[in-house]
């Protein structure tokens, strides 16, 4: 089988994942990895920005609140 790309593991039976080379599945175990760990960034990124864009809201309301 030649080298299969991360999108294309799910759709891959298991039974032809394990006929893949040591070699194959470690590289794409690793792939999984970088691309978790990129998108584990982006969803922090994203909610610094959330922070910051109501941040000053989230205090007014508070600010409003009895009993807060």
């Amino acid at each position: 089988m030649n080298r299969i790309s991360p999108d294309e593991v799910l759709t891959t039976p298991a039974g032809e994942l394990a006929a893949l080379a040591s070699e194959s599945l470690f590289q794409l175990k690793n792939d999984a990895a970088d691309l978790l760990a990129a998108a584990k960034a982006i969803v922090e990124h994203v909610d610094r920005a959330l922070d910051l864009k109501y941040a000053d809201l989230a205090h007014q309301l508070r600010l409003n609140r009895p009993g807060f």
